[in-house]
């Protein structure tokens, strides 16, 4: 009664807390539980010798049985003997070329003792199975031999089980399975080791390409502050007048002659000496003003407005009266005029044009400009990849934590310490 009152009041012993770095945890590890350890091997290495003794009896048993003489040969027919002694070869092959020829192991690991154990059982398999009629025909004529050999293989079983069941305690599995998520602890931290030394590399190409940014924007900033890109400047103001002008010319002979169209279509297939060209009119005025140097159309379309005044060609009053109105609208001196101002800034831009193609200071533009849109282009996509693996890394941290927290919980158990694992 007393006994179970001081088991009840008794106060457990405080739990142990000790900080061990991540890189000293499975030495650590090691050292906790080889007092354990060296008890598995003293009790495994106890029955190998146990097992290597009864190996010793097997083989002289098995030789005892070989030697054997049939007793009162003369009573046994013939035909049984010969099939009872050839069991008895086979069975005493299976038992030298399996169980008898197995290796006690000279180092004890967990590798040399489950491979002995897998093989042991192998044989014993095979003798239970393969010969097992062997076994029993045998005994026929050597019960006593073939039950002494009987006796010694479960001896040989039980010491096998009593292995396994050493190697398969509660705790020896604990500690296996212990050493194993010690091991995933590590390699999740070498994953993320190996994500920050990616992201330090990836870092130091964002680094290069804005550096890039910034030097190619100032070499862009100090070229526009130039003579020669200043002069260009100036070109490229005329170009774009140049432009405006042309276009406005366009819009000017188009507004002029688009009206016309229907009306030069027609004309065109009437007329014979001009048909190309007042075709030609009907379809692109502003290539044909170009091509026209002289201005026939100002003839063809005089001859044109008399055909319509004089109803040669016919069309209804009202009708005739409004494309009267667009002929005359069409001015010889307002063409020339618009002709030459469109003439001219073709021209300039051309020689503008000319200019900018063998302009080293456009060129070294195009070529920074290039290259700044190289370095965005090249931020952007390292950005995304140290994005993902800031994620990464962030993954692995969890990670870490939980598989920690499990190492330190499974710790505890086994062993009755508060491993804190530092990580650093």
């Amino acid at each position: 009664m007393f006994e179970f009152l001081k088991r009840i009041f008794k106060k457990e012993e405080p739990i142990p807390n000790e900080e061990v770095k991540l890189e000293n945890i499975s030495k650590w590890f090691r050292e906790k539980t080889r007092p354990v350890i060296i008890e598995l091997k003293a009790k495994i290495s106890s029955r190998l010798q146990e097992i290597k003794d009864i190996l010793k009896r097997l083989a002289d048993a098995v030789d005892s049985f070989e030697k054997a003489e049939v007793k009162e040969p003369e009573k046994i027919p013939e035909q049984v003997k010969n099939i009872v002694l050839g069991h008895r070869d086979n069975y005493i092959r299976v038992l030298r070329n399996g169980l008898l020829s197995i290796e006690i192991p000279a180092k004890i690991s967990s590798k040399t003792v489950n491979k002995f154990c897998s093989n042991a059982n192998n044989y014993l398999n095979q003798i239970a199975q393969s010969s097992i009629k062997s076994h029993y025909t045998s005994q026929h004529l050597f019960s006593e031999h073939t039950d002494a050999i009987t006796r010694i293989i479960r001896e040989i079983s039980n010491s096998i089980n009593a292995i396994n069941e050493c190697v398969n305690e509660k705790k020896i599995l604990d500690i296996r399975n212990i050493k194993k998520q010690l091991s995933i602890l590590n390699e999740k931290y070498s994953r993320k080791q190996d994500l920050l030394k990616q992201l330090d590399e990836f870092n130091s190409k964002l680094d290069e390409a804005k550096n890039l940014r910034t030097e190619t924007e100032t070499k862009i900033a100090n070229l526009l502050k130039c003579d020669d890109f200043m002069q260009l400047k100036n070109e490229q103001d005329m170009l774009k007048a140049a432009d405006e002008t042309i276009d406005r010319s366009k819009r000017f002979i188009v507004d002029r002659f688009s009206p016309l169209e229907p009306i030069l279509r027609r004309y065109s297939k009437v007329t014979i000496e001009n048909e190309a060209l007042v075709k030609g009119y009907a379809e692109n005025p502003v290539k044909m003003l170009v091509e026209d140097k002289s201005l026939k159309i100002i003839n063809v379309l005089e001859k044109l407005r008399k055909d319509i005044a004089s109803d040669s060609i016919e069309f209804g009053d009202k009708k005739k009266d409004k494309l009267l109105e667009k002929i005359d609208v069409i001015k010889k001196d307002e063409i020339e005029g618009i002709m030459r101002a469109y003439t001219a800034n073709v021209n300039k831009k051309t020689i503008i044009l000319q200019n900018f193609s063998s302009s080293k200071v456009l060129s070294e533009r195009r070529i920074l400009d290039n290259r700044l849109k190289s370095a965005e282009t090249m931020i952007e996509k390292i950005t995304e990849e140290i994005k993902k693996l800031e994620k990464n890394v962030e993954s692995a941290n969890q990670e870490i934590s939980n598989q920690k927290k499990t190492d330190e919980e499974m710790i505890k158990e086994a062993l009755r310490i508060k491993a804190d694992i530092i990580i650093a």
